[in-house]
C-alpha cells in the first residue's frame, strides 16, 4: 500500500532517506518547505520505503514580441523569473526548476541567479 506518511514516521523517514543519501543526493532543506510530503510504501508489517516529494514550479518556454530588444529581452526574462520566484515562496515552495533546451542558453547568467545544474528526468501525464 502507498499513502503519505504520518508525522510519528518522519523519523524512521529521515534515517532510511539519509541512509541512502549517496545514492539521492539528499537536501534535508527540503524538509522546510511546507510543500514537502513524505510518500510511504508499506507491506503490512511495517515500511518498505519512503520518498519525499515536493511542489516546485517549473519554467518553461518563453515567447518575446518580434520588436522586443536583445537587452530588454534579457531584463524581461530575470523579471518573469524574479515574480515566479516570490510566488513560489508565498505558496510555500523552496525551490524554482528551469528547463532549458537551447544551446544558446546563458548557464553562466542561470547560475549567478543561483541555478544549479541537476540531472532530472521528465514524465508526460497527459
Amino acid at each position: 500500500m502507498i499513502r503519505f506518511a504520518s508525522l510519528l514516521e518522519i523519523p524512521e523517514a529521515l534515517q532510511l532517506l539519509l541512509e541512502n543519501s549517496e545514492h539521492n543526493g539528499l537536501d534535508l532543506r527540503i524538509f522546510q518547505y511546507p510543500v514537502t510530503r513524505v510518500v510511504r510504501s508499506e507491506n503490512g508489517n511495517g515500511a518498505d520505503a519512503y520518498m519525499a516529494v515536493q511542489t516546485v514550479p517549473m519554467l518553461e518556454s518563453i515567447g518575446y514580441t518580434r520588436s522586443l530588444e536583445p537587452e530588454r529581452r534579457k531584463a524581461v526574462a530575470l523579471e518573469m523569473v524574479d515574480f515566479v520566484e516570490q510566488e513560489a515562496r508565498k505558496g510555500g515552495m523552496g525551490e524554482v526548476y528551469f528547463v532549458s533546451s537551447d544551446p544558446k542558453t546563458d548557464a553562466r547568467a542561470m547560475k549567478e541567479r543561483g541555478f544549479e545544474p541537476v540531472t532530472a528526468f521528465r514524465k508526460r501525464l497527459t
